[in-house]
């Protein structure tokens, strides 16, 4: 029987915004919701800009206001991580043996900091497996 490994293609890496510097503010785009009827200010809608590539390695920063997490409501980071950050070690799949890689992929980039021990302190959601 053939031994089969586990490893993460892709998922979403959840921070509080409070443990990660923005250091390319241009990273993240703002939209402004105004009232039509009475132009009051309703909030600022934060969102991520298109996905952007590198060499055709895409990255994405999503900010998402008041996110509900198990500490209560707190702004957050959402960093899109994927295999193909790890480069050469992409058929790997993300696994604890090569997270240090995606950490210096997304450091690499340049848009954002945080430590490496809060980069492995994040949450993974909509996370997709791959079986080898």
């Amino acid at each position: 029987m053939r031994k089969q490994f586990f490893g993460i293609d892709s998922a979403t890496l959840v921070l509080p915004l409070d443990k990660v510097q923005i250091v390319n503010e241009g990273a993240v785009e703002r939209s402004i919701i105004v009232g039509e009827s009475t132009g009051e200010i309703k909030g600022v809608k934060e969102q991520g800009a298109p996905p952007t590539r590198i060499n055709g390695i895409a990255y994405k920063y999503v900010i998402q206001r008041n996110a509900i997490t198990k500490e209560g409501a707190q702004d957050v980071i959402k960093i899109d991580v994927n295999a193909k950050q790890l480069k050469a070690r992409y058929l790997q799949g993300i696994t604890r043996e090569n997270v240090e890689h995606l950490y210096q992929f997304h450091i690499g980039v340049g848009d954002i900091y945080c430590s490496f021990e809060d980069f492995l302190s994040g949450r993974l959601i909509d996370v997709d497996f791959k079986i080898d």
